[in-house]
């Protein structure tokens, strides 16, 4: 199983862009109250997407069309797709993050 990119890790916890396709993140750091909750402090948002990773650690990928089919805590997919690891970065990366997070929300 490969390990998901830095990059693609946040797509898939924050949501964003990829390779041209929307995708949505992880719907548990998106909703309210955990969103606001989440935003508070830099230590609460760094569990929060611990817990968000703990939650659903796995992504789906088409590797032909650089697409993320789903993100979920299910090992096994369909044949063709990839399953790639998410994991926590590093606390500079996370930083920075939290800060993209804020100003988006201009918290």
């Amino acid at each position: 199983m490969k390990i998901a990119s830095e990059a693609l890790t946040r797509v898939c916890v924050l949501g964003g862009d990829w390779n041209g396709h929307a995708v949505d993140g992880a719907e548990t750091l998106q909703a309210e109250p955990y969103v606001t909750a989440a935003f508070r402090t830099f230590e609460s948002f760094w569990k929060a997407v611990d817990d968000v990773i703990a939650l659903r650690p796995y992504v789906h990928y088409d590797d032909d069309r650089g697409r993320v089919i789903r993100i979920t805590n299910v090992v096994s997919c369909e044949d063709g797709l990839e399953v790639r690891r998410l994991y926590t970065p590093a606390r500079q990366s996370l930083t920075e993050w939290y800060e993209c997070g804020l100003a988006r929300r201009n918290i």
